[in-house]
């Protein structure tokens, strides 16, 4: 009975130190919003203003993404601004 409930309290401890562990790895510290700007240094691309404003997109702590526009990456004449918002709850 004893060497159970030893047995029993230390998978406990295995699991919830094993949870605390992978849910601070996976979950940032805050959300991060990233501007996207048309570049126009670039020699080919679509014949834009100057540092147009062509997407927003904040990355939850969950991370999921939310806004409008072209996403970081997407486009090849682009750059991207990358500021921290709130931090995560």
């Amino acid at each position: 009975m004893r060497t159970q409930r030893r047995a029993i309290w230390m998978l406990v401890a295995l699991a919830c130190s094993l949870f605390v562990s992978t849910a601070s790895v996976a979950m940032p510290t805050h959300e991060t919003i990233y501007s996207q700007y048309h570049d126009c240094e670039c020699p080919i691309g679509p014949s834009l203003p100057c540092d147009l404003l062509i997407g927003e997109w904040t990355q939850l702590c969950n991370g999921s993404w939310v806004g409008w526009g072209a996403r970081p990456g997407e486009v090849t004449c682009s750059y991207t601004v990358e500021t921290v918002g709130e931090p995560c709850v």
